[in-house]
């Protein structure tokens, strides 16, 4: 394709991209759309995502991504046993990783980001929403989601970063609660907020 293709870099259309990039990548979801049952089961059985599907595909991603091209990937989850399957992806993919989850020391937090700055082989991070710190998403280009966040400022924070465009990669199941979450979100970043029923 070099005769009639142009490859360019990321970092080379800096100023041509717009502040975030978003990919919608469908997964398999061995879950029931509507787990039946009381409502605070159905809610929890909603909350928790399959991880077979979204592991597979967080497996070919990390493969291109760091892998083939050298970038520094967040993987972030809400769900601590998805963040945890990312690790065992990282490491089957003998790929070296950063981890935090949500609920740590900020002495902690900080020397895991510390870490992750300062030593470049660490190619991954990999932690629960709210606990990706600022100079690490600022560092970082690429967001692989692994679900979509049930509030508003997780799914900001997924978006954030310094001065270059970020590229922001979305696992979304055939669930209609993901679908759902996501277009509400999206529409509140425009400024539109669904009439209430």
């Amino acid at each position: 394709l070099a005769r009639v293709a142009l490859r360019r870099r990321t970092e080379e259309l800096a100023g041509e991209l717009p502040d975030v990039i978003e990919s919608i990548v469908p997964v398999a979801d061995s879950a029931s759309p509507d787990p039946g049952g009381p409502v605070r089961g159905r809610l929890d059985a909603l909350r928790r995502p399959d991880a077979a599907g979204r592991t597979a595909e967080l497996h070919y991603l990390l493969r291109e991504l760091v892998k083939a091209n050298g970038h520094r990937v967040v993987v972030v989850a809400q769900d601590a046993d998805l963040a945890y399957a990312a690790t065992l992806v990282c490491e089957r993919l003998r790929v070296s990783y950063a981890c935090l989850w949500r609920r740590t020391t900020p002495e902690k937090e900080i020397e895991v980001s510390r870490q992750f700055l300062l030593h470049p082989d660490l190619r991954v991070f990999v932690a629960t929403d709210g606990a990706v710190p600022e100079a690490v998403l600022a560092a970082t280009r690429h967001r692989i989601c692994l679900d979509v966040p049930w509030s508003r400022a997780d799914f900001d924070r997924r978006a954030s970063g310094g001065p270059a465009p970020v590229h922001r990669i979305q696992l979304l199941s055939r669930r209609p609660v993901e679908a759902a979450l996501l277009a509400e979100a999206a529409l509140a970043g425009r400024g539109v907020h669904p009439a209430p029923d």
